[in-house]
């Protein structure tokens, strides 16, 4: 879109330099060791990783393979000429072309695998010009690396479609494998009638099941070439970085190399803005005709479709004149940017300070994220813009009259608003690659062994053993490193388990302060994460679940019946602390036993009475059964005692001091206030009920309170001379006749009467 990116013209002129690099290519080629199928491996006593049973084809064996295929196919052929067209010859005829395909282009993969094992380094030097090295020099062998790069990287994506192919052709085969042998058993046990049928069943399932196993074949090997040329490539970009380092460390810097940039990138802001002054005008014209259009629609009550659509194709003629400007300005803003970085590149390649590289790295390093997310962005509404054309043309096609003609101005509004939006991704991607190239600048010069390029050696040479496999469970392939990683994941589980369940028992106590029920959620925490860590180890080295399925189901019967009701104290256990219903320093009743919560457990609570008795009860008996909490939302309670007297004592007296024994004790709250009320005229006395509120806490007690004030009390009646009532009973006797009364002389040893 313009030339400051990565200097199209210019490059296009230094491109010719590159003779000067020397032969790198061959250079990268030698280096590359490519191993042929069955040569080294069969050395090695070794297969390759992925192979099947069978050891893969020479070259030698495919060729005499192909040979007899070719034959087959040759007298089928002849056998179709002289007439003989039936279904299951023209079937074989056709199996066997494909097969001669695939071994064909098998062999063609193997020649190639050859022409790169057999290539051999020119040993010239990669360099053909002498220090100190033009800057046009230093930007073409930057931009052939950036696009080695990007032939790594497509070559690297052909490589894992090719291995997803040879997946889905080893499944494919093992399914014509099972066919097969599922016919060559019906063939064992048919009559003669289905005999014939059979065989040639099994014939053709043969040349299929040859087929499919040719045709995994041919995707291994080229799937091995296809990782060889990567590595080829790999190589190159090697070479070339090592060229562009060497090319840097003596590169000369003109006044020349930074002006051309510069004037160019002046010419291109000076187009920009004649584009963006052109795309205001537009949205001025556009946003009146909008306006006109509104102002008509306005005007009736129901529009009609050709003014919709006029309507619509106004918006969007808005819309694409203001997609005009922002993308005008935001190249313009692009443009000073590239303009810093090229005053900046040309410091770099000097003397700059070590400390300013590394702040002007970190600077474009942000500035590239930022583009990475304007591209997904964009990519995005392209998507949108193209659904809204493919929409457009369909209704078009159906429209007539004045309706067809707008939607046509809004097709064409849509695809300037696309043609902008490519524009942009364009340029974003152009100043994507621009600050990629200037960053490798801006990075500190590096030894010609720096300690990274040693690590990525070893990395190298420790993939083989990595991907080594060990043993195969259901097919699947356990490396050294999935079982290095198994080890590494169990002890990480263990070490992560026992952090957050102790991390979760903490934060439990401090929320319930109780160490006993933290305790026990820290212990089911621990055993619940380390069994989640184990199932996934167990899935990173395939070791299948299934093996202990009969093992797991009997300790689930046996677990199930025989820890039934602790399961249910301690589920139970959990909804207590949860819910928290009861807790520590309760006050509660349970069946009858009063009493104090002194401990809430996993699996039971403890009671203590106020006869100083320890009740155990299990927590399913707390959420079965009713349970009387005296101090669930607060812990204040009212208590009440019952006063008599008799029926000659002043009522109004008797309250006023039955409230004065209640306000002179300490422990008798004075909000609620105490309450005497005159309940009743009884039998024997004057009920009087006396109503308190009172505090508790694990050291008061509502009976001490209670026995005071009944102390108080009588001695207040006894010193106000009011009796306190006892029962009173009037017999009477109804007897037939009268009671006869005899007075009799006291016996020896006894006073008179």
């Amino acid at each position: 879109m313009r030339g400051l990116a990565i200097a199209t013209r210019r490059h296009a002129a230094l491109l010719a330099l590159l003779p000067l690099l020397g032969p790198m290519a061959d250079a990268g080629v030698a280096h590359a060791q490519i191993r042929l199928p069955g040569a080294a491996s069969a050395k090695n006593g070794e297969t390759d990783a992925g192979a099947d049973e069978t050891a893969a084809p020479t070259p030698a064996a495919l060729a005499a393979e192909h040979a007899t295929i070719t034959a087959t196919l040759e007298s089928l052929r002849a056998a179709v000429q002289r007439g003989e067209t039936d279904a299951a010859t023209l079937e074989r005829l056709a199996l066997y072309e494909r097969l001669d395909r695939t071994l064909t282009a098998h062999e063609e993969a193997f020649a190639r695998l050859g022409e790169i094992e057999s290539a051999d380094a020119s040993g010239q030097s990669p360099i053909g010009a002498a220090p100190p090295y033009p800057f046009a020099l230093y930007e073409a062998t930057g931009q052939a690396l950036d696009n080695q790069r990007q032939q790594v990287r497509l070559l690297e994506e052909r490589v894992k479609a090719q291995r997803a192919e040879t997946e889905r052709l080893a499944a494919k085969l093992a399914e014509v494998e099972r066919e097969r042998r599922r016919v060559k058993e019906k063939l064992e046990s048919s009559g003669p009638l289905e005999a014939a049928r059979q065989k040639e069943a099994l014939a053709r399932l043969e040349v299929e099941s040859r087929l499919a196993q040719a045709e995994l074949e041919r995707s291994r090997t080229e799937a091995q070439l296809g990782a060889a040329e990567a590595e080829v490539q790999a190589r190159q970009v090697e070479l070339l970085a090592a060229t562009e380092r060497e090319v840097r460390s003596r590169v000369s810097i003109t006044r020349f190399d930074l002006d051309e940039p510069l004037n160019r990138i002046a010419l291109a802001e000076q187009k920009l803005r004649a584009q963006a002054d052109k795309a205001r005008t537009q949205l001025e014209t556009a946003e009146r005709r909008l306006a006109d259009a509104q102002r008509r629609s306005d005007l009736v009550a129901s529009p009609s479709p050709e003014l919709r659509a006029e309507l619509e194709a106004r918006r969007l003629q808005r819309r694409a004149a203001q997609a005009g400007i922002t993308t005008a300005e935001t190249q313009l803003d692009r443009l000073a940017l590239e303009r810093l970085v090229w005053e900046r590149r040309v410091d770099a390649l000097g003397d700059a300070p070590r400390d300013e590289l590394a702040r002007w790295a970190s600077e474009i390093e942000n500035e590239l994220d930022r583009l990475r997310r304007a591209e997904r962005l964009e990519a995005t509404q392209s998507a949108e813009l193209t659904e809204t054309r493919t929409r457009l043309q369909a209704a078009l096609e159906k429209a007539e009259g004045p309706e067809k003609a707008w939607l046509a101005e809004q097709l064409q509004a849509v695809e300037a608003l696309a043609s902008l939006q490519s524009a942009a991704m364009a340029d974003a991607a152009a100043t994507r690659a621009f600050l990629a190239r200037a960053l490798r600048d801006f990075q500190p010069e590096a030894g010609p062994r720096s300690p990274m390029d040693r690590l990525r050696t070893f990395l190298a040479r420790a993939d083989d053993f990595w991907d080594r496999e060990v043993f195969v469970v259901d097919d699947r392939s356990i490396t050294v490193g999935k079982l290095l990683l198994a080890s590494v994941l169990f002890v990480l589980a263990f070490s992560l388990s026992r952090f957050f369940s102790s991390l979760a028992g903490r934060l439990l106590y401090r929320r319930l302060l109780e160490p006993g029920a933290a305790l026990a959620f820290q212990s089911l925490t621990f055993y619940g994460l380390l069994v989640a860590f184990l199932l996934v180890a167990l899935r990173t080295v395939n070791i299948p679940l299934t093996a202990f399925a009969l093992l797991g189901g009997a300790l689930a019967i046996g677990i199930g019946f025989g820890s039934q009701n602790v399961i249910s104290n301690f589920i139970s256990g959990l909804i207590l602390l949860v819910e928290r219903p009861i807790k520590v320093g309760d006050v509660v009743d349970v069946e009858g036993v009063a009493g104090i919560i002194d401990r809430v457990g996993p699996r039971s609570t403890q009671i203590r009475t106020f006869d100083n008795l320890h009740i155990i009860v299990p927590n399913s008996m707390l959420l079965e059964q009713k349970v009387v909490n005296w101090t669930l939302s607060d812990d204040t309670l009212r208590r009440k005692i019952v006063v008599g007297v008799s029926y000659d004592a002043p009522v109004r007296e008797v309250a006023k001091l039955i409230l004065r024994a209640i306000d002179e004790h300490g422990r008798v709250l004075k909000k609620p206030e105490p309450k005497a009320h005159f309940q009743d005229f009884g039998d024997n006395a004057l009920v009087f009920h006396a109503f308190f509120w009172v505090q508790l806490d694990s050291r008061v007690s509502f009976l001490e309170i209670e026995s005071d004030l009944r102390h108080r009390i009588f001695h207040l009646f006894r010193d106000a001379g009011i009796s306190i009532a006892f029962p009173q009973r009037d017999v009477h006797l109804d007897a037939p006749r009268p009671i006869e009364v005899r007075m009799l002389p006291p016996s020896d040893g006894e006073p008179p009467a």
